[in-house]
């Protein structure tokens, strides 16, 4: 995953994190405890199956954008499979 922060002021930001630290078992167990404290219903088995599934679409989509925004003062942010 690679997360890009580009601001007018020429300090950008580029970090790139490998998906296995992310998104992995603990993750799917901090996610399901933090919706049921927020009154949600999403057991870990729901979380685990969400963030297994998006392994394997990064498997086959590699450089997938998930989120682009540009600013109205010139920032632009990214994120990317």
């Amino acid at each position: 995953m690679k997360i890009i922060v580009e601001t007018p002021n020429s300090r950008n930001i580029r970090i790139s994190l490998p998906l296995g630290l992310i998104l992995n078992r603990l993750t799917a167990r901090i996610a399901s405890k933090t919706a049921q404290k927020n009154g949600e219903t999403l057991t870990y088995e729901q979380a685990y199956g969400f963030i297994s599934a998006l392994k394997d679409f990064k498997r086959m989509n590699s450089g997938w954008k998930l989120i682009e925004v540009d600013s109205a003062d010139g920032h632009h942010v990214e994120i990317t499979l």
